[in-house]
């Protein structure tokens, strides 16, 4: 059971990681996932500046608890996807078009 643990942990972590790493490869990347946020309803820049740094610093905080505190780094990592899942849910109801640019690009 620890090597489907640790599995998890890699394969969890290294997504997260990708996140991040993409969304700031470059300003265009940034910016790219900034704007993007605005598919969800977000019209305020200052709004959508905000939300792009915290889920940016978030998705790294997961990195890092899921190399140093496994449970706590599961959890957050679980909460990031639950409200994600959640957010797009929203948007697809409202009819909006949601483009993902989770890595910086979009997929």
């Amino acid at each position: 059971m620890l090597y489907l643990e640790i599995c998890c942990r890699i394969v969890v972590g290294m997504v997260f990681l990708l996140a991040v790493v993409g969304k700031l490869r470059g300003r265009a990347e940034l910016t790219a996932f900034t704007e993007s946020l605005g598919s969800f309803g977000l019209r305020s820049a200052a709004v959508r500046s905000a939300l792009a740094a915290a889920v940016i610093t978030v998705e790294a905080v997961a990195v890092v608890l899921l190399a140093v505190a496994p449970a706590p780094g599961l959890g957050l990592a679980v909460l990031v996807l639950v409200a994600f899942t959640g957010a797009v849910v929203a948007a697809k109801a409202t009819g909006r078009e949601v483009r993902c640019r989770c890595f910086g690009a979009d997929g």
